[in-house]
């Protein structure tokens, strides 16, 4: 009986305890933000051909309207 009710008090205190919560977002954050640098760095041939090939062709839009 005693070990269940000294379970239930810790269980109800590391509920309680948000000490940890700020580390664990900076560490989300961060992480998020190496994911996101790898698949750029990963992708960013395709990315920049991508890119130009959009722009090129906004140009080559603008220039078809122009006056």
């Amino acid at each position: 009986m005693f070990g269940i009710r000294k379970l239930t008090k810790g269980i109800k205190n590391l509920h309680n305890d948000e000490d940890g919560m700020e580390t664990l977002q900076v560490v989300m954050i961060v992480g998020i933000g190496a994911v996101i640098l790898i698949v750029l760095i990963a992708f960013w041939k395709e990315i920049k051909t991508w890119t130009k090939e959009k722009m090129g062709k906004v140009t080559s839009d603008a220039d078809a309207t122009a006056p």
